[in-house]
């Protein structure tokens, strides 16, 4: 069968990287590749894609619109990544899951420098994802002995002290984060570029929740609610007070 997989609906860089491991983990299930519908650019490098306009799709599968389970299998509460919710979206047993984070392909062999990587503003949420000057501040002093280097659009909020690459074409971003030892940002494309790298620590600041939230029953990747199924695991997760809240840190310990 030809599957078609598209993700038109959103065009934001992180919903759309959230569901990047599809293509991989529907081989491994099937051993059949996916036809690339929107021909994207996070799936340049992907082996398991194919951008063919003669062939159309017995089926196409869109998994920001597909209805989202909320019951995670087995009557777990927790699912254990969007990669497995995705699989069993489409009626794949998740235990044949071979890839839980998002993939680019590109840049994995890169060596890790002693460099930290920020992003202060992501495109959603009303204005709310802006990394705040105390959380700079913080980042700034405490690795002040690293390459701290700001990537995003050049209408991103200025990270002080950083060096600044903002602008750059998207898959010279992805090589600065591939390299990076850490990531910090805020709740945006960039962080979900950042996990498309697990050897590269990503640290996701939370802005946009308040401290009523954090300490209430949010729970990331619980099945209770599908709102909290964007929370990965991929992350270390902090939020901008003093204090551990829920299942953030304090972004004193960032």
């Amino acid at each position: 069968m030809n599957l078609g997989l598209t993700m038109s609906g959103t065009d934001r860089m992180g919903d759309r990287l959230t569901f990047s491991s599809f293509p991989e983990n529907y081989f491994a299930a099937t051993g059949e590749k996916v036809l690339d519908l929107d021909e994207a650019w996070y799936f340049d490098h992907n082996p398991f894609v194919i951008r063919d306009k003669s062939l159309t799709p017995d089926k196409i599968f869109n998994p920001w619109t597909e209805p989202r389970k909320q019951i995670a299998p087995w009557h777990r509460p927790i699912w254990h990544s969007i990669a497995e919710r995705t699989l069993s979206e489409f009626g794949i047993d998740p235990r044949n899951l071979v890839l839980r984070h998002p993939r680019l392909y590109q840049f994995e062999d890169l060596a890790k420098r002693h460099r930290v990587v920020v992003h202060t503003r992501g495109g959603s949420r009303q204005g709310k994802l802006i990394m705040p000057p105390e959380v700079m501040a913080h980042v700034r002093h405490h690795y002040s002995d690293w390459q701290i280097i700001q990537v995003g659009a050049k209408t991103d909020i200025d990270f002080p002290g950083s060096y600044d690459r903002r602008g750059l074409a998207v898959w010279d971003s992805v090589k600065l984060i591939a390299s990076a030892q850490i990531f910090i940002g805020v709740d945006s494309g960039p962080s979900w570029i950042a996990a498309a790298y697990p050897g590269t620590w990503a640290k996701k600041v939370l802005t946009h929740f308040s401290t009523e939230e954090l300490s209430g029953a949010l729970t990331p990747m619980a099945s209770y609610n599908c709102d909290w199924h964007w929370y990965d695991q991929s992350f270390t997760y902090f939020n901008q007070t003093d204090h551990d809240i829920g299942f953030t840190y304090s972004f004193k310990k960032l």
